[in-house]
């Protein structure tokens, strides 16, 4: 699989993170870049030059919440116009949560499973899908 950019995994769980990383590791050798919370993530976003391929966020994490974080992220224009496509990857998956992030202008939600194998096909299977579209991102130079 050929993509550009950087996966950016968003998540205040480690062992979600190496999760991450050992699914991307089957279809390509992106950097993965980590964040633990929004706060930390909108931080790195804003200095971050590099070409991001993904957001892939947790929604309940301390400080900024996922949704918080889009929110910032949809309201600072500079990285706003990066258009990089946003998921969700979480357990809490209530209605409200799920209308209020779609209507925050995110491309999927994915839920969490308890089961570590399914968690890594969930995973493996957002990486093939985004990896096989074409983005904005995936074609600029």
């Amino acid at each position: 699989m050929n993509v550009k950019g950087k996966f950016f995994f968003i998540d205040d769980d480690k062992n979600e993170h190496d999760l991450f990383k050992k699914a991307l590791a089957k279809y390509c050798n992106n950097e993965v870049v980590s964040a633990y919370n929004g706060e930390e993530a909108y931080e790195m976003l804003k200095v971050m030059k590099d070409s991001i391929f993904i957001i892939i966020c947790d929604v309940n994490m301390p400080r900024v919440n996922g949704l918080e974080l889009k929110r910032m992220i949809e309201g600072t224009p500079e990285l706003k116009l990066r258009a990089i496509p946003f998921v969700f990857h979480s357990t809490h998956d209530s209605g409200i949560v799920v209308k209020e992030a779609y209507s925050l202008g995110i491309q999927g939600f994915i839920k969490k499973s308890d089961d570590m194998l399914q968690s890594v096909s969930n995973l493996e299977e957002l990486i093939r899908f985004w990896g096989s579209i074409v983005h904005p991102n995936s074609v600029m130079d």
